[in-house]
């Protein structure tokens, strides 16, 4: 789990269900490119959700030699409509333009496969797959529309299917959304504890998606005189009436005295729980893991130096995890729907002490 302090929407969506091993979802937004690592054996379906808007596929190797053909596609344009693409002014423009810099790749002289083209309906798709080890450039040409135009670019999806689901793919995580002021990894099956100033930003990060983290936050000028002011889930539930915060009218989380703490800004995956408190002991040494880490426990540690008093199970807002009620009124959880680089942004209103911690669960061969 990633967090940056910042000090100064994307719309969420649906994250991968549990079910899609080895399957990752890409989002090539119009007039836009999506650089993808591929391994021998990838299966790539590219889907067009509007219709008629065309697709540009390359492909290079560790060496920066073309190698789209190993995609089995026949490159039928040059990359200058790629080029133009990169050529804006936009974080994640220059980032794979200087990513092409450093392996000596010229657009303009690429071979590119050019898919989905003339009249195709919604939903049209295009499959192929990797026969080679590369990074594939899916891009969704398209310009600005002028006024005679009746056509503009849209979106499209790329499906991947990995050959190997349990092959370890690294992710980079998303540009800053400013300067930082702190920045540090939790690793998993501990907590981290640290500062915050009324106004500065905290952004809790998923690194490499379906991973929950717990979040709680003490009120420092309350400590000072003694007193606990902690985010309060059920408070927080009453004064919003709704399951937890989401950006917007009803953003802020609130402690015990009806105060809010820390407020919403953005949320890229809209699903968590606020309703049961962090694992705990008892909980693994019911389920047959005695000693296994727990999240209780961990924030325990993380506090031992605060006034902050130790509890066997801390009430949290736990990041990400996919909890709900059916209606029989059973509690359910499912695997997080959260994606790689899917973050919650929150704005502290007060002076705070904050504990993140990164869950691990049980090894999956003795889970019933």
């Amino acid at each position: 789990m990633y967090i940056d302090f910042l000090s100064t929407n994307r719309v969420r969506e649906p994250g991968l269900g549990s079910h899609w091993l080895g399957r990752e979802r890409y989002m090539v937004q119009s007039a836009a490119v999506v650089a993808i690592p591929l391994l021998p054996g990838d299966v790539v379906e590219l889907v067009d959700p509007e219709g008629l808007q065309r697709a540009h596929v390359l492909a290079f190797d560790s060496s920066g030699k073309f190698c789209t053909g190993k995609l089995g596609l026949k490159a039928n344009v040059k990359g200058d409509e790629l080029a133009l693409l990169l050529a804006v002014d936009s974080p994640g423009a220059q980032k794979i333009s200087s990513k092409l810099k450093q392996f000596g790749i010229e657009l303009t002289e690429a071979d590119v496969a050019e898919l989905l083209t003339g009249e195709t309906q919604a939903g049209t798709s295009s499959e192929f797959v990797s026969e080679t080890e590369c990074i594939a450039l899916i891009a969704a040409p398209g310009r600005p529309m002028e006024i005679g135009d009746r056509i503009p670019a849209t979106d499209l999806v790329a499906w991947v299917q990995r050959a190997n689901p349990l092959t370890r793919i690294s992710h980079e995580l998303p540009d800053p959304l400013a300067d930082t002021v702190h920045d540090f990894t939790i690793k998993a099956a501990s907590a981290q504890k640290y500062y915050v100033k009324a106004g500065q930003y905290i952004q809790i990060m998923d690194v490499e998606g379906r991973q929950c983290s717990d979040f709680q936050c003490f009120d420092l000028a309350a400590l000072d005189q003694g007193r606990e002011h902690c985010l309060d889930a059920t408070a927080t539930r009453t004064m919003n009436q709704s399951a937890y915060p989401t950006p917007g009218l009803h953003s802020k989380f609130f402690d015990a005295q009806m105060e809010p703490v820390v407020e919403v800004i953005q949320d890229t995956c809209g699903r968590h729980d606020s309703f049961g408190v962090a694992c705990t002991a008892k909980y693994y040494d019911d389920l047959g893991y005695p000693g296994h880490p727990n999240c209780s426990d961990n924030f325990n540690n993380a506090l031992a130096d605060t006034p902050v008093a130790p509890r066997k199970g801390w009430m949290a807002i736990n990041l990400f995890f996919n909890t709900f009620f059916d209606d029989a009124f059973q509690m359910y959880c499912d695997e997080p729907w959260s994606r790689p680089g899917d973050y919650v942004l929150m704005r502290a209103l007060r002076d705070m002490v904050c504990v993140t911690l990164q869950y691990e669960k049980p090894p999956m061969r003795n889970r019933k």
